[in-house]
């Protein structure tokens, strides 16, 4: 190789890992254009639309085993505390007319005490003129021998459009039980802003 092209080629390198790196993982937003994002919900409404179950599904030997597929809608109490929160900026509460929700559900009984629950969720939010449509899958377990008894997790992505702006949304998803009877449902995650729609 010639002298000259190795000396550049070596150069090149130290210039490089001299130079410092800028994004930080785990940080609150790498750029102006990610930021945190909350969405926060409590005590919601589930209406079954349509659902069947499967009783002594094979495998089974408790007499209370079966497996129950639903379809339903959830709704917002509006009495209850919910809201968006975006960055650093104060909490949006959202109120039941601004907030549509739909799940898909797979419960799995295995006795009287202990079940387990897929959750496929879909979720818009809208307040003044903003949107963000949000899809979480999660898993859930109900053991009424533990105190509290509900716990569920997950992941989430979205899409939406806030202040004119497309947006992209991805984060993980936590249900937990508070006594002593709220059910606190929380999507954390980071949103990014892609520009103005066209």
């Amino acid at each position: 190789m010639n002298k000259k092209v190795l000396m550049a080629v070596l150069a090149l390198a130290v210039v490089l890992l001299a130079t410092p790196v800028m994004a930080k993982p785990g940080a609150e937003k790498n750029n102006d254009k990610f930021l945190s994002f909350v969405w926060h919900s409590e005590n919601g409404i589930q209406t079954n639309l349509e659902g069947y179950p499967i009783y002594n599904p094979p495998g089974s030997t408790d007499s209370d085993a079966r497996v129950i597929f639903v379809e339903a809608t959830w709704q917002l109490k509006p009495e209850k505390n919910n809201y968006i929160q975006i960055g650093g900026e104060s909490p949006i509460a959202i109120g039941a007319a601004g907030y549509e929700g739909h799940l898909y559900v797979q419960t799995t009984v295995f006795s009287s005490t202990y079940r387990e629950s897929n959750y496929r969720t879909y979720e818009r939010i809208m307040w003044d003129d903003n949107y963000v449509e949000i899809m979480c899958n999660e898993r859930a377990t109900l053991d009424t021998t533990l105190k509290p008894p509900f716990s569920a997790s997950g992941t989430f992505v979205g899409h939406g459009l806030i202040d004119g702006q497309k947006v992209q949304l991805t984060g993980i998803r936590e249900a937990r039980q508070l006594p002593p009877r709220t059910l606190q449902l929380e999507c954390i995650g980071t949103i990014r802003f892609l520009g103005i729609a066209p």
